[in-house]
């Protein structure tokens, strides 16, 4: 009778990971803050104050027009500009204060880096420099460096895109559309719109997805895909991801799996980590492509290396399991506690479900009703339903 019932909670463990995989590939929302791939128009760079900067000026220009917002670039050629940058900063300049606070972000994920970032882009914000305001908003509403602060992150960004900078247009518009602050589609649309005609690709996919839901515009997949196919032309990997979640929902266009694995690899290959996650949950459930959980992990894994909590949970599913990977429970618990941690709820509903059948883990009911509590708190249904089933309903 155990063994019936270990192999009947193993069944339903391995059921869950290809529907949790599949659904990976599928009904995924453009994210609210892609990493920034192009910067908003700029001024020319202010003159050294003196010539303790002058010989190594040339390379600070040419680098804000060409590639100021390349993380490949800060973090190779950064080392060795980043005194340059830090001197001009000193001295004034606030294009080499926004630099040098790049740096400090892309070099390392070290909490007093990003902090002294935080300084740097104060500093430059203070003299007015567009990007600084929009960089300084990014690290308030995604707590980088500093508090948390949505409402300050947002007034950063009005204050930046009243003065014209585009980029913080297109943030602002995320915000309105994602519900950062409280949500308002007509700001959303407005804001959107601004940056769109200003080439902002990150708005374009924005916009999209505002056609796609419905909000602040008539639903219309048809006007979404003509806005992710803009953004793509141009670049955007998150517009490759949404468009090849439409092309696995079958919104918008005709439903092709083979067409939705496409664009996830393009921007998986990019470097996306939705789109990581997503493509590893195609190869898991075999949808567009050969079932291959081995390759399914690869992606996992590569994704959550780069942060994805999503990725983190599928790869601890699947260590879990053995799905792809020898079974370890140890593994597969650090990766689940992990993304559980940063807030994912399919972590959480996994982590209580093991708990609770001891698949891999101790049986614990406090431990199992504390992650099915916190996953159905963020809207994880079949969570909602084991606590009813448990007695301890939400």
């Amino acid at each position: 009778m155990t063994n019936a019932l270990t192999r009947r909670h193993e069944q339903r463990a391995l059921l869950l990971l290809v529907l949790l995989s599949a659904g990976a590939c599928q009904r995924q929302e453009p994210a609210p803050y892609p990493n920034p791939t192009t910067a908003p128009q700029a001024k020319a760079p202010e003159p050294p104050t003196d010539d303790g900067v002058s010989e190594d000026y040339a390379v600070l220009e040419r680098y804000w027009y060409e590639n100021r917002n390349t993380v490949d670039f800060l973090r190779t050629r950064g080392e060795k500009q980043a005194p340059v940058w830090k001197v001009a900063g000193e001295r004034g300049s606030s294009k080499a204060m926004v630099l040098y606070a790049r740096f400090l972000q892309e070099s390392t994920d070290a909490p007093t880096a990003s902090a002294e970032a935080v300084t740097w882009f104060r500093k430059a914000a203070e003299c007015g420099n567009m990007d600084a305001m929009w960089l300084l908003g990014r690290c308030y509403l995604e707590g980088r460096g500093i508090a948390k602060d949505a409402t300050e992150g947002v007034k950063l960004f009005c204050k930046a895109a009243e003065l014209g900078g585009v980029k913080a247009m297109g943030h602002l518009g995320l915000c309105y559309a994602n519900g950062s602050v409280p949500k308002n589609p007509t700001e959303a649309i407005k804001w959107l719109r601004k940056a769109v005609e200003l080439g902002d690709t990150n708005a374009m996919c924005g916009l999209g997805a505002c056609h796609a839901k419905g909000e602040g515009v008539p639903k219309d997949p048809t006007e979404a895909i003509k806005w992710f196919r803009k953004a793509v032309e141009l670049g955007n990997t998150e517009a490759m991801r949404a468009l090849g979640a439409c092309y696995s929902n079958g919104e918008g266009v005709a439903k092709n799996p083979t067409e939705a694995v496409k664009w996830l690899h393009k921007a998986a290959e990019l470097g996306n980590t939705e789109a990581m996650h997503n493509l590893g949950g195609c190869y898991v459930a075999g949808e567009g492509v050969p079932k291959d959980p081995t390759e399914g992990v690869k992606w996992f894994r590569r994704g959550a290396e780069l942060g994805n909590t999503g990725a983190m949970a599928h790869m601890g599913h699947c260590y879990l399991l053995g799905a792809g990977v020898s079974k370890d429970s140890v593994e597969g618990l650090k990766w689940l506690h992990k993304s559980a941690e940063l807030g994912n709820p399919c972590a959480m509903h996994i982590l209580g479900s093991g708990y609770i059948e001891g698949l891999k883990t101790t049986k614990d009911a406090t431990e199992a009703v504390m992650w099915l509590t916190k996953a159905a708190d963020l809207g994880w249904d079949e969570s909602r339903y084991i606590l009813q089933q448990l007695g301890a309903g939400r």
